[in-house]
């Protein structure tokens, strides 16, 4: 699907037009092989380079060729169609336009189409900044709403409150950071990349935005890094609480074992069909009663003052 979108600095209002032309927006969301080709044809791009837009796995960079610039870049997303946390996107800076491809439609760019943010499409380099910082906002909810989540969890840490289900989530959040850390990292990059005007021509204004926007990657690389060391120490921690847990388990029934075992053997003595003392005493049952309870209370008596249960 490929949508043309137009605005100028006269008019904010954003509007849909049928062809493009000289300083729109076109915006193409999970483009087939004829898609591919008639942006490839009108614009003079790379089949290839459009066509990897579509690689689940590609990773933020950027090339520039035949005066083109393509920006690959990453954001968060989640498909329950896929593993995977973010999602490739790729910028194009045409001489006459900027495009943008998407792999599925996500709606990373909703704010600017249905006119929450005031955008110029005429204005490429600040259209293009304004879509890097959709893609940092996309982090920056996750990672805040994680962050909520796992103090949640690590509070509960405290009364060994945490079942199986919260950890296997908390090992999928793990994944998901890793994979966060993993984009962002290259995505820094980019944008210093795009600072050194190399590939971009960038006003003094717009180099103040990318740099804010490098600072603000930098930042959630840093957040991204400390969540994973937090998910890292709860994780160890519960183990090596579940591990305490089981060591007194397997203490506790190994102390009953050897408890229950005193009255078990003077039973079996008692029971052998041989002479035995106090066979032949009235009272001999108290007697081996009261023997076997002596031993089993010094037994406990002893076991708790070496902790041994």
């Amino acid at each position: 699907m490929i949508n043309v979108y137009y605005s100028t600095a006269r008019s904010n209002d954003l509007t849909e037009t049928e062809e493009p032309k000289k300083g729109s927006w076109v915006l193409s969301v999970a483009p087939d092989k004829d898609e591919i080709g008639f942006l490839s044809d009108t614009f003079g791009l790379d089949y290839n380079l459009i066509n990897d837009a579509l690689d689940l796995y590609e990773s933020p960079r950027v090339e520039i060729n035949d005066g083109i610039v393509y920006v690959f870049a990453r954001y968060y997303h989640i498909d329950e169609k896929v593993i995977n946390a973010t999602e490739p996107v790729l910028f194009i800076y045409h001489p006459d336009c900027l495009i943008t491809i998407l792999r599925i439609d996500s709606g990373i760019f909703a704010s600017l189409i249905n006119g929450k943010e005031s955008i110029v499409t005429t204005q490429k380099t600040k259209l293009l900044l304004q879509m890097f910082k959709s893609i940092n906002r996309s982090y920056q909810d996750y990672v805040t709403k994680i962050t909520r989540y796992v103090f949640q969890v690590r509070s509960k840490l405290k009364l060994t409150d945490i079942s199986n289900e919260v950890l296997l989530g908390l090992v999928e959040i793990e994944d998901d950071l890793n994979e966060i850390l993993s984009a962002l990292q290259p995505y820094e990059l980019v944008l210093r990349s795009l600072i050194s005007g190399k590939f971009i021509r960038l006003y003094e204004e717009d180099k103040d935005l990318v740099e804010d926007l490098t600072l603000s990657t930098r930042e959630l690389i840093d957040l991204v890094k400390s969540r994973l060391k937090t998910l890292v120490n709860i994780r160890q921690a519960y183990e090596a609480l579940a591990t305490s847990d089981l060591n007194r388990t397997f203490k506790r029934l190994t102390s009953i074992s050897i408890f229950l075992m005193v009255p078990a053997i003077m039973a079996g003595v008692y029971g052998m069909n041989v002479v035995l003392p106090f066979q032949g005493d009235v009272h001999a049952f108290w007697f081996i009663f009261g023997l076997t309870v002596v031993i089993t209370t010094a037994l406990l008596w002893y076991f708790n003052k070496k902790r041994w249960f």
